[in-house]
């Protein structure tokens, strides 16, 4: 994890207090505004690696959570799936009706489908809550795509998430705090930092997805950032990093030197 910002809150209950007061009339500076974020990237490389694709083994484990409700048809199934979504990770994160429309004629094959989805997400939240909030964990990058890029929401449009967490580093909530076109993505900081107020977060983690598949930040991601980690550290704020993510690659801001 980064290291921490100069905190000028003080310690104990009343220096903290004084703190959150400082933290709040700050927000009525007229700099706090809107910020843009793009998909126009500026050439930087991809931080992690991408993941081989589908294999036959992949597609025989599909067939293998299929099979108790799809018999002799699952392998048969899974391939369907494949090719309708274009890879299996798709058709696990596909929207319940258009999976249903898939599988036509094994409705239980996909509700079982749907449950085993709803059991990750679960599984990867719990996981995300139990331990300090690391740009490098790849938990939270699988967390990170679920969210972003492949969840059940459509994503053809950039998004962006903002991970709170508390003076330990230790994760709050998550929230999506930025809606956009295909291209851009805009955040309301003032809603922001309120919202960060309100929790009581020391520190955020911002996280945004690159429909494009080019996982590299624009000069808009990289002027909005810093803009917002500036604004942060005068409010007592740290910005753990912004990671970019896409399908299979995510870039960290914080490790390329760009805040």
């Amino acid at each position: 994890m980064a290291s921490r910002v100069p905190d000028n809150r003080g310690n104990g209950a009343s220096g903290k207090s004084v703190g959150r007061r400082g933290f709040a009339l700050g927000l009525r500076n007229p700099d706090y505004r809107s910020v843009l974020f793009s998909d126009h990237h500026s050439g930087f490389r991809d931080l992690a690696a991408s993941p081989t694709g589908d294999t036959p083994r992949h597609i025989q484990v599909m067939a293998q959570l299929l099979e108790p409700f799809a018999g002799s048809a699952a392998f048969a199934l899974a391939v369907t799936l494949r090719e309708e979504f274009g890879s299996l990770s798709k058709a696990m994160a596909a929207p319940a009706d258009r999976l249903r429309k898939a599988a036509a004629g094994f409705g239980d094959a996909c509700e079982l489908l749907i449950a085993a989805r709803t059991l990750a997400e679960a599984t990867r939240s719990e996981i995300i809550a139990g331990s300090p909030v690391n740009p490098k964990d790849p938990a939270l990058l699988e967390y990170l795509r679920a969210k972003l890029v492949t969840g059940t929401a459509c994503r053809a449009q950039e998004r962006l998430l903002v991970i709170f967490c508390d003076d330990a580093g230790q994760y709050i909530l998550d929230e999506e705090m930025g809606w956009g076109t295909a291209d851009t993505v805009r955040l309301d900081s003032v809603h922001l930092f309120r919202r960060a107020l309100s929790l009581e977060a020391s520190s955020i983690l911002l996280a945004h997805n690159h429909p494009s598949g080019d996982c590299s930040p624009s000069r808009q991601d990289i002027d909005a950032t810093r803009q917002l980690a500036t604004m942060g550290q005068t409010l007592g704020l740290e910005f753990i990093d912004h990671l970019i993510v896409t399908g299979s690659k995510a870039y960290s801001m914080r490790s390329g030197g760009l805040m």
